[in-house]
């Protein structure tokens, strides 16, 4: 017939023989397992995994009768372990690793490329609760190795440290002061090395039910380390909120007032 006719494969379900997971995979788990579960039946360890196999068959006819024939398949295998254990009564651990690695191929008349992408983000935090006050500290690794056939592996990190402490009495001013560090890197460090640091403080007041106070201050750090460049920015942030009402609230007032300063 005349114009282009395409026709369409699609096979979606489970691998045609069976499959194991890698042994950066198993390596993964043990040292996890290892670390955090060392009675058998640890509290709260939980975990799972998952596998995923696609394929996509297509191929092209021009009017000539020539055919283009592409060829995609997609496997994905995710791996999840999660520790969530009480050390004392108000003190919690909370810790968890992810690992996914998907491997994609694709073959354009015999031309084929494969691209595998590899994630591992673990996190683990401390927490400490009491009615007065609140302390939290925590870390987060999101790594990711990209392989392309024909390029260089190429890695990028992003390494995520958080801590908060948080003080309330009751009919006082509350306070709470949070440091985080944000550091973004590749592995050789050739493309991208930054380094973000941020100190917050915020508080709340309440004098009376009519009057309410609210500040936040914030300084950060950014370190470009590229190219030696170091950007300071300093946010203060400031609102008063005042309402009431009279003569059995027939007449109201309203007033807020927020102020803003930024300095680089």
């Amino acid at each position: 017939g005349k114009g282009n006719r395409t026709v369409m494969r699609k096979w979606r379900g489970p691998a045609e023989r069976p499959t194991v997971p890698s042994l950066p995979a198993i390596a993964f788990l043990m040292v996890l397992l290892t670390a955090f579960a060392r009675e058998p039946r640890a509290e709260g360890l939980s975990g799972y995994l998952e596998y995923d196999l696609s394929r996509n068959d297509t191929e092209t006819r021009d009017a000539g009768g020539q055919s283009i024939r592409t060829k995609s398949d997609a496997f994905t295998q995710l791996y999840n372990l999660s520790l969530d254990k009480k050390l004392y009564p108000n003190l919690s651990l909370n810790a968890s690793g992810n690992l996914r690695k998907i491997k994609n191929s694709l073959d354009i008349e015999g031309e084929k490329t494969d691209t595998s992408t590899t994630s591992i983000r673990p996190y683990v935090s401390l927490n400490l609760r009491t009615p007065l006050y609140y302390a939290d500290v925590a870390f987060s690794r999101n790594e990711e190795k990209i392989k392309t056939s024909g390029a260089s592996p190429l890695t990028t990190i992003r390494d995520t440290y958080m801590s908060t402490l948080y003080w309330g009495p009751d009919r006082f001013p509350d306070l709470k002061v949070q440091y985080s560090r944000d550091h973004l890197y590749d592995k050789e460090r050739l493309t991208s090395d930054t380094v973000t640091d941020m100190y917050q403080a915020t508080s709340n007041y309440r004098p009376s039910e009519s009057l309410s106070l609210y500040y936040q201050g914030t300084y950060r750090n950014t370190d470009l380390r590229l190219s030696d460049t170091v950007t300071k920015e300093t946010i203060h942030n400031g609102r008063v909120n005042y309402s009431n009402n009279w003569w059995r609230r027939r007449i109201s007032l309203g007033l807020d007032y927020n102020a803003t300063n930024q300095r680089l």
